[in-house]
């Protein structure tokens, strides 16, 4: 995510690229993934925070900072990669003992999950995450079920 693609007095995000599994900046694999979408106000406040902090970083780093334009830096502006962005996480569980220590792919199940938990539809969750709504009928509807009152087609687990 780049700074530039952050409309503060919007509140919304352009979707504009992603990173491959090279950690380079490639451009969206679908159009559905190539989006905006609002963000909310205390999220919007937490990125005009983390701008303040990051340019302090800019700052104490000097000639050393690598100006990408991106909102998610090492402490001297590179990109975070895949790994580090994982084993900082892994360190961030241990540090608040969280354990076992959860990835970046259960941050995102649960960040959907979490938009059905709030009433979002199959196609609203799915826009937002930039993926089709199948894959998130496929992979979360035991949260679309529950929200929207569809009864499962199979009890998965009988009670005892």
């Amino acid at each position: 995510m780049r700074w530039i693609d952050i409309d503060f007095d919007q509140g919304e995000l352009t979707i504009s690229g992603q990173m491959n599994r090279h950690d380079e900046r490639t451009a969206p694999k679908t159009k559905k993934a190539a989006r905006t979408i609002k963000v909310d106000e205390q999220t919007i406040d937490r990125l005009k925070l983390w701008r303040d902090e990051q340019n302090e970083l800019r700052a104490a780093a000097r000639s050393a900072w690598v100006d990408e334009g991106l909102v998610a830096t090492t402490a001297v502006g590179s990109p975070i990669d895949r790994h580090s962005l994982a084993r900082s996480l892994r360190l961030y569980c241990s540090t608040v003992g969280i354990e076992p220590s959860i990835s970046p792919y259960e941050l995102r199940h649960t960040a959907i999950s979490m938009q059905a938990d709030a009433g979002h539809s199959s196609w609203e969750i799915a826009d937002w995450a930039g993926t089709s709504e199948a894959m998130i009928s496929d992979v979360y509807r035991h949260r679309i079920r529950r929200i929207s009152g569809l009864q499962p087609v199979v009890d998965p687990e009988p009670t005892r």
